[in-house]
C-alpha cells in the first residue's frame, strides 16, 4: 500500500534513486536533441542513398557520409548522456518522489493521463485523490467552471504519447499546489494501481523524465 511514510522513505533513499539516473538524465541537457535529429535524418538519408547506389555507384559517397554522420551522432549522444547522468547522480538527493494517480486513459494500450505534484503535497495520497475527484466531477462544481475548458483540453482523448512533457494544471484549480498532467504507460502497473485506487509512485527528474518508481510496488 502506498503511504506518505513509504514515499518519504523512498525519497531519502539515494541508492534507490540512483538506479533511475540513466532514465532521469534524458532531456537534462537539451543539446542532446541536436545529434538525435541528425541521427534520424542521416538514417533516412542512408536508406535513400543506399538504394540509389545499387544502380548508380556515384551515390556510394553519400552513403558513406550518412554512415559517418550516424556514427558521430551516436558517439555525441553517448557522451552528452554520460555527462548528464553524472550530473543527475550528483544532485540525486534533490529529486522528489511523488504520488501519482490515473485519471483517463485507454485500457487497450494502457496509456493513461495521470497527475502528480512535486510540491509540498507530493507525499499526500489524500491530496492527489481530492484533485482527481475535482477533475472527475468538474461538471458538478460551479466554482471550478472557470477552469473547465482548460481541464477538458488537458485530458482530451489523444493518448499514446508517453514521451510527452508534463503540463501544469491551473493552480487556481489545485488550491495553489503545482500539479502536473503527464501520460504514462500503466499496463505493468495494474496490480499496484488496483490496490491503491489508481495511485502509484514516480521520480520527477524534470518535465520529460518521470519514471515510475518500481520500489513502491
Amino acid at each position: 500500500m502506498i503511504t506518505t511514510q513509504m514515499l518519504h522513505d523512498l525519497e531519502q533513499d539515494s541508492a534507490v534513486k540512483k538506479n533511475y539516473a540513466a532514465a532521469g538524465s534524458w532531456g537534462q541537457n537539451k543539446i542532446v536533441f541536436l545529434p538525435v535529429v541528425v541521427l534520424i535524418f542521416s538514417a533516412f538519408a542512408l536508406y535513400f542513398f543506399y538504394d540509389l547506389s545499387k544502380t548508380d555507384s556515384s551515390y556510394s559517397t553519400y552513403t558513406l557520409v550518412c554512415g559517418a554522420l550516424i556514427l558521430l551522432s551516436i558517439i555525441a549522444i553517448a557522451l552528452i548522456q554520460k555527462s548528464a547522468k553524472q550530473q543527475v547522480i550528483n544532485n540525486i538527493a534533490s529529486v522528489p518522489v511523488c504520488v501519482a494517480k490515473k485519471i483517463y486513459g485507454n485500457d487497450t494500450n494502457g496509456i493513461y493521463y495521470c497527475i502528480y505534484t512535486t510540491g509540498s503535497k507530493r507525499h499526500d495520497p489524500t491530496f492527489i485523490d481530492a484533485i482527481a475527484d475535482r477533475i472527475f466531477n468538474i461538471d458538478h462544481e460551479p466554482e471550478a467552471a472557470l477552469y473547465k475548458k482548460e481541464i477538458d483540453r488537458l485530458f482530451s482523448v489523444k493518448f499514446a504519447d508517453t514521451n510527452s512533457v508534463a503540463v501544469p494544471l491551473p493552480t487556481g484549480f489545485t488550491a495553489g499546489e503545482q500539479v502536473y498532467q503527464k501520460q504514462f504507460s500503466t499496463a505493468a502497473l495494474t496490480a499496484v494501481t488496483k490496490e491503491n485506487d489508481g495511485k502509484f509512485a514516480v521520480l520527477a527528474f524534470n518535465g520529460l523524465s518521470v519514471p515510475v518508481l518500481k520500489e513502491a510496488f
